[in-house]
């Protein structure tokens, strides 16, 4: 076991994970910081494993400092990590710091050593030692600390290269003993996999070139073995300007020839094996409910050549992620290379963005020549491996990483055959893009019906309180508060679960009014449940924060409208033009209606008004500009009740009753 307590089977705390991008994870959430001594600090007191003088630290870290303002610096490092993780997990004393050796943490470098190790105590080629092999290899997500480095610490870049380089140098072992593994057992599919992999990290290997045209050969793909030998032709030229040996020339004789014989004695089956096509996708622990429609029409977008990327938008909660995985399961047939769900909600920028994308589809970029240069650029690499792949990618939480959306228009670009399944709160206008607002589950308007049950909304909230309470029994008069709960959550399927898990201790008609004084109401402090997804409040924070100044004194402002408002009353009352409508409108954050009339989320609604509450200058203006326009219109609605226009009148009235009513209440 690779950290601390090593014997100790209980599930780690903590989790550093050094092979590929740093990540860190606590208690199945992910930790972020943009300060990278912090991570280098961790990553050399966790690869090491021991304590270290703060001497050695200082000089290694901050070599530039006198010793006083070095110490200064270590000692302000450890304070960031103790307030990211918390107490308890560096230990640090007058003269030294350390990891501390007693807690629960898991390092994927120590792991993969660790099975390499076992891997060499085992035999050769048995069972144990493939499946010691394919457990270390899925660990390598790339080289140690892929992309990062510290430019004013020399020393300490140079003991990550060693580490790199001698963890690179086990991968590449493992990569070539599991290939012939999976070559003796037969799965010739694995094995080309795996194959391939070991290239990656070297295209000037001629061994991997020869392996992966053997395995081609015996898996009955004789075009793919001629290709192979032309690629390695092709890469030698380039970089070291010399032919293939003579090994790998004759190999492609016998290819050519069609001497299968001659090729180890190898067997060729002309029929390519076939295999269950690759996916990660995530396997949720509940039923799929509803959302017919719009699973058809993501379906239907799906098989259009035309739609390349789709984007399902809608505010946070609204089920979107869910939605996306339950399409990409219907297309596992469709994508030979594999359907992919790559998870973006911890990643930060496109380097990240890129690195996830790599890791999730299993690439390992090239890293260096022989002669120590850059083989190609990263993106490139990766762009030329999905060049002729037939695959979907499933990204899920764009809505932080927009600025990196550029990514995704270069690989359709560079890749006809993939597409993009996105999930976000606000669209990505990139050219190309096809979006699909998401709102939120269907709910009956005017109390229970013969058919109230089968409203994806009441389902959902009946199947939440099912598993919430096991004997939970339906009451006749908890319909009717049940479908309030619908209401004031607008059929938001996050809000519906939250409600739900409350029937354990509330019933239906208390957990409506709970709703109705408080969106802090809705939260829940189950195990495994994102942190943005923990209440509702914590949803739309996570909104509130990607938006500009400009665009949160609008949502506060347009919080005092009820029953929606037309585009004239948002700009006189809340300033709000039509830029700033439309710029809401693609964050999710507003709906527009066919009429053209907008309107807020009613839980959103109650967000937003508490914001307005915390401005009381701000919310006075705002109600006295809400209740003149209002009575105003009012005024000029009644002096067309006698003439040709009086339906009009009546109608617009109608239609804003709510505002009106609240304008005349505010006036008196």
């Amino acid at each position: 076991m690779a950290g601390g307590r090593c014997g100790d089977n209980r599930l780690p705390r903590l989790i550093l994970r050094l092979l590929g991008a740093p990540q860190i994870e606590l208690n199945e959430q992910a930790i972020a910081t943009d300060r990278r001594k912090a991570i280098a600090l961790l990553a050399y007191l966790a690869v090491t494993g021991s304590r270290h003088s703060r001497e050695t630290l200082a000089a290694l870290f901050w070599p530039d400092y006198d010793q006083s303002q070095a110490f200064a610096y270590l000692r302000r490092t450890v304070w960031e990590l103790n307030h990211a993780l918390g107490e308890g997990w560096i230990e640090s004393d007058r003269d030294t710091v350390g990891l501390t050796n007693g807690s629960e943490w898991q390092l994927d470098v120590s792991r993969f050593l660790e099975l390499t190790n076992q891997w060499k105590a085992a035999v050769n080629g048995s069972g144990d030692a493939i499946d010691l092999l394919s457990e270390a290899v899925s660990m390598y997500r790339g080289d140690f600390l892929a992309g990062f480095t510290l430019r004013d610490s020399p020393d300490f870049d140079e003991w990550q290269v060693f580490q790199s380089e001698n963890l690179r140098r086990r991968f590449g072992e493992a990569l070539e003993t599991l290939a012939g593994g999976y070559r003796e057992r037969g799965d010739l599919d694995s094995a080309i996999d795996v194959a391939r992999r070991w290239l990656a990290l070297d295209p000037l290997n001629e061994p991997a070139h020869r392996e992966l045209m053997r395995l081609y050969i015996k898996a009955g793909q004789r075009s793919a073995a001629l290709r192979q030998y032309e690629e390695c032709v092709r890469i030698l030229h380039e970089e070291l300007n010399v032919s293939p040996e003579p090994e790998t020339t004759e190999l492609y004789k016998q290819i050519k020839d069609s001497t299968r014989r001659a090729v180890q004695g190898l067997k060729v089956n002309e029929q390519p094996s076939s295999r269950l096509r690759p996916s990660n996708l995530p396997k949720p622990s509940t039923p799929f409910i509803g959302r017919e429609k719009e699973l058809a029409e993501i379906l239907s977008l799906l098989a259009d050549p035309n739609c390349r990327l789709l984007t399902l938008a809608g505010s946070g909660g609204i089920g979107k992620t869910r939605l996306s995985i339950r399409a990409a399961e219907t297309q596992l047939d469709d994508y030979p290379h594999g359907v992919y769900f790559v998870s973006l909600a911890p990643l930060y920028s496109t380097d990240s963005l890129l690195l996830a994308i790599a890791d999730t589809i299993g690439f390992t970029f090239y890293g260096r020549s022989a002669r120590g240069e850059t083989v190609q650029d990263p993106k490139l690499q990766l762009l030329e491996y999905l060049r002729e792949k037939k695959m979907l990618l499933v990204m899920d939480n764009f809505e932080h990483l927009l600025d990196s959306a550029e990514l995704l228009a270069k690989i359709a670009a560079a890749a006809p055959m993939v597409k993009f399944l996105v999930t976000s709160r606000e669209r990505l206008n990139l050219p190309g893009e096809w979006v699909l607002d998401i709102q939120g589950m269907s709910y009956p308007d005017d109390g229970p019906s013969e058919a109230w049950e089968a409203y994806p909304a009441v389902e959902l909230f009946l199947q939440s309180a099912r598993r919430a309470q096991a004997n939970f029994v339906l009451a006749n008069s908890d319909r009717l508060h049940i479908n309030r709960i619908c209401q004031l959550v607008d059929g938001m399927p996050l809000g519906i679960e939250l409600a739900a898990a409350w029937v354990k201790m509330m019933s239906c008609q208390e957990i409506a009014q709970e709703i109705e004084k408080s969106l802090d109401f809705l939260m829940t402090s189950l195990r495994g449940v994102p942190e943005r997804h923990r209440s509702i409040r914590a949803v739309f924070e996570h909104s509130w924060n990607l938006m500009s100044e400009g665009e949160r004194e609008a949502l506060r402002r347009l919080s005092v409208f009820r029953c929606g408002f037309q585009r004239e009353a948002a700009g006189r009352v809340a300033e709000a033009t039509l830029a700033r409508l439309s710029a809401l409108t693609d964050k999710s954050i507003l709906r527009r209606g066919p009429s053209g009339r907008w309107d807020l989320h009613e839980v959103l609604k109650q967000y937003a008004a508490a914001k307005l509450d915390e401005t009381p200058a701000e919310k006075t203006d705002t109600n006295q500009r809400h209740s003149e326009y209002y009575l105003g219109l009012l005024g000029q609605l009644n002096g067309k009740l006698r003439g040709p226009a009086a339906r009009e009148a009546i109608e617009q009235i109608e239609e804003e009753y709510e505002n009106i009513r609240l304008a005349w209440s505010w006036a008196v």
